[in-house]
C-alpha cells in the first residue's frame, strides 16, 4: 500500500492545531505590542494576559496524564473515514491527541510538533499501515523543509511525505510557518504496538529538517495500539 502515504488528506491546507492555539497567537501578538510601550499598567496587562495564556495551552503534566490513558480511550475517540465507495478504510486518533508544546516553546516560536496517528486498511486485501503524521509550527523565518524520521533503538529511518504546508505574516513578531508532514512505520512497530500487553509510555521520534533545527516529539503507544485496534474492526 504505498499509496497510503499520499492519499486525499481531509487536513490539506493549514494543518490542524489544538484549539485555542490561533488565540495564543492572537494574546501572544497582544504581549509584543504591549512590550513596545512604557508604563507600568502596561506590564501588569502583560502579567495578566501570559497567566491566562499559560492556563489555556496544555501543560507537561496535562499531556502526561493524557499519556496514562489506555488504548481503549484512543480506540473510542478516534475518527473512521471511508464509506462503501471507498478502496481504503483510514482511521486518526486527532481528536484524542495533544499538543505537547510548553508555553515558553510557543512564545519563543521555536519548532513545535502536535502529532497523531493514522491507521489505513485495504479493504480488498485487509492489509493495515500505520503513520505519524506531524504537523509541524514554528517562527524560524524561513521553512525547515523536513526530509526525515528517525525512531527506535537500534535506529530506524524513514522518508517524511510532505502533506501540506502554510503561512501567516499577519503577526508583527515575523512569519508563522505550518509545515506538515507524515511518515509511515515499520512493520516491527506496528507489531510491538499491536501486542498485549501494550507498550508503557511514548513513542519517541525525531523529524530532521533540512533548515538544520530538528524537531522532536512523541505519541502514547497506547494512542497507536487503539489506532490499530480501531481499524481493525472497521469495514
Amino acid at each position: 500500500m504505498s499509496a497510503v502515504s499520499a492519499i486525499d488528506d481531509p487536513y490539506k491546507g493549514r494543518p490542524p492545531i489544538v484549539i485555542g492555539m490561533d488565540w495564543f497567537f492572537l494574546g501572544r501578538e497582544v504581549i509584543l505590542r504591549m512590550q513596545s510601550r512604557e508604563g507600568a499598567m502596561n506590564r501588569i496587562l502583560i502579567a495578566a494576559v501570559a497567566m491566562i495564556l499559560a492556563g489555556c495551552t496544555t501543560t507537561a503534566q496535562q499531556s502526561a496524564n493524557l499519556a496514562t490513558l489506555g488504548p481503549d480511550y484512543f480506540y473510542e475517540n478516534a475518527e473512521v473515514k471511508g464509506d462503501a465507495l471507498d478502496e481504503t478504510i483510514q482511521v486518526n486518533t486527532r481528536r484524542a491527541s495533544y499538543s505537547s508544546a510548553s508555553f515558553q516553546e510557543l512564545m519563543a516560536g521555536t519548532p513545535t510538533a502536535d502529532p497523531f496517528v493514522r491507521a489505513f486498511k485495504d479493504k480488498n486485501t485487509g492489509e493495515i499501515d500505520a503513520q505519524i503524521y506531524v504537523p509541524i509550527q514554528h517562527q524560524m523565518s524561513s521553512w525547515l523543509h523536513p526530509y526525515q524520521a528517525n525512531y527506535g533503538s537500534p535506529l530506524t529511518t524513514g522518508e517524511t511525505v510532505r502533506i501540506g504546508t502554510d503561512v501567516d505574516c499577519s503577526y508583527s513578531a515575523g512569519c508563522r510557518y505550518y509545515e506538515t508532514v507524515g511518515f509511515m512505520l515499520d512493520t516491527e512497530t506496528i507489531e510491538r504496538a499491536g501486542a498485549a500487553p501494550t507498550p508503557s509510555g511514548s513513542f519517541v521520534f525525531r523529524i530532521k529538517t533540512q533548515g538544520g533545527v530538528d524537531v522532536d516529539s512523541e505519541v502514547p503507544w497506547a494512542e497507536i495500539a487503539g489506532a490499530l485496534r480501531r481499524i481493525r474492526d472497521a469495514g
